[in-house]
């Protein structure tokens, strides 16, 4: 820098210090964006794969991590009115249902409860392989379904033997290796 009269001219220097300067902030950058209250009340939305993190040391050295979350708020969050139809993150209910002993829909709930190009949700029994076919309009198979019986023989056990995309198929099985036709109710929840 040297001796300009006092005057110093710096390049190149770029600083970031996360401050509550005691006002309101909101930041929207091609990475995500900031709503700041305070140092103890935000939402950020971060979409960036890698950032730079402090690590603890004494050193005060940062490190580039992944990314632990898209979604960070600190200060609590109320959600009025909300449904878990809006909400797909893993481990959300996509559809659910309750069906009698031949396939019959007793009861059902969820965005994708319908079968795909019908208006309700739909479930047969095939005689020949001898498993229920549950139809839906999940479009994926990163979901999970979830079967009780409710009603039959305590030995025949429910397991799902098929995933795809708009359908899933269950099996009754008792201990003999026999299927058999039973009432159940399902869920389905989103995978990882």
């Amino acid at each position: 820098m040297g001796n300009n009269k006092g005057e110093a001219e710096v390049a190149g220097l770029k600083a970031s210090l996360y401050y509550d300067s005691g006002q309101t902030q909101t930041y929207i950058r091609g990475s995500g964006l900031r709503f700041f209250g305070s140092a103890d009340r935000f939402v950020d939305i971060d979409y960036r794969e890698e950032v730079w993190m402090d690590m603890g040391l004494p050193s005060g050295d940062m490190w580039l991590n992944d990314n632990p979350y898209t979604m960070r708020v600190k200060g609590g969050v109320k959600v009025d009115k909300l449904t878990a139809d809006e909400v797909e993150t893993t481990g959300a209910v996509l559809c659910g249902g309750s069906m009698d002993w031949s396939g019959n829909t007793l009861k059902s709930f969820g965005k994708y409860k319908n079968a795909r190009g019908y208006g309700i949700p739909r479930a047969e029994y095939d005689n020949s392989k001898k498993v229920f076919v549950v139809y839906h309009s999940i479009g994926h198979t990163n979901y999970v379904p979830m079967i009780t019986a409710t009603a039959g023989s305590w030995a025949d056990l429910p397991h799902v033997v098929g995933v795809n995309a708009y359908s899933f198929e269950i099996a009754f099985i008792n201990s003999s290796n026999e299927r058999n036709q039973w009432s159940f109710n399902y869920t389905c929840f989103k995978a990882d």
